[in-house]
């Protein structure tokens, strides 16, 4: 999804140069395909080109996500452990896919909070706060809070 978003903007920005400003959003691409076909636009026929050529990636990329999302939504309705993490509020297939994949064992962590932190720990390479950050000094350790 991250490089059908890098496509959309960097065509979104080429466009914008000459004067074709195209809304943000899922919708976006629609409206630079539209944008591109306009013959009344003085657009560069070689940009025309280089666009066609972004939205021919974009449409790949589409096709990609759709069929990998339909995939673990074929599967969260057979797989049990996927269908369990579904039942979480606020949880559907695709994040249910994502914990199933790249969580280790649930046992291994003591709460809730200590999962949370592993995952946004691996998901984003930073720990955003969402356990206390453990200082120790002189062999003594004390919890703190955020970061």
């Amino acid at each position: 999804m991250r490089q059908r978003t890098h496509l959309i903007n960097a065509l979104r920005g080429h466009l914008a140069e000459f004067g074709q400003v195209a809304p943000e959003g899922p919708a976006s691409p629609k409206g630079l395909e539209t944008a591109l076909a306009d013959e009344t636009s003085d657009l560069p026929e070689t940009v025309r080109q280089m666009g066609a050529i972004s939205l021919e990636q974009i449409a790949r990329r589409t096709e990609v996500i759709e069929r990998l999302a339909a995939e673990l939504e074929a599967a969260s309705k057979t797989d049990a452990h996927l269908r369990r993490l579904c039942t979480i509020p606020g949880i559907g297939p695709v994040p249910a896919g994502a914990v199933a994949a790249f969580a280790s064992d649930l046992d291994t962590f003591d709460s809730g909070r200590t999962f949370a932190a592993s995952c946004c720990k691996h998901a984003f390479g930073v720990t955003l706060g969402l356990g206390p950050r453990q200082r120790s000094t002189g062999g003594k350790s004390s919890l703190g809070i955020g970061q």
